[in-house]
């Protein structure tokens, strides 16, 4: 596997020629695209454990904030969601946790690459 490339964009246009170059996979041998940060030395952190670390938390008080957290999404995921989407057992704690970082809240999850 050949080593990543970093592509910084230059803006909104920039991206759409790029995604127009891997449309024709001779035209480029791009197999990932990845949602970068904004520096390439930081590490992968899900966005939760972020929080955390950055508030100083302890685990006692990082367990109560993720149900908290959790609990007030699922509280008003029915004013977003139709009900076919909202997983049938409330405790399947993994399905809410996808949910959740689809509509941007903090979670233990990491955004996966996606296929170009």
């Amino acid at each position: 596997m050949a080593a990543p490339v970093e592509t910084r964009l230059k803006d909104w246009q920039h991206l759409v020629e790029l995604d127009g170059q891997t449309q024709n996979r001779l035209a480029s041998d791009v197999d990932y695209f990845f949602r970068g940060q904004a520096r390439a030395d930081w590490s992968l952190v899900p966005s939760l454990l972020w929080l955390i670390e950055q508030n100083g938390l302890d685990v006692a008080r990082s367990l109560w904030l993720e149900e908290r957290l959790r609990a007030e999404f699922r509280a008003s995921a029915h004013l977003h969601l139709g009900r076919w989407t909202l997983p049938e057992d409330e405790r399947d704690v993994v399905t809410w946790w996808a949910l959740m970082q689809h509509y941007g809240a903090p979670t233990h999850l990491l955004d996966w690459p996606a296929r170009a």
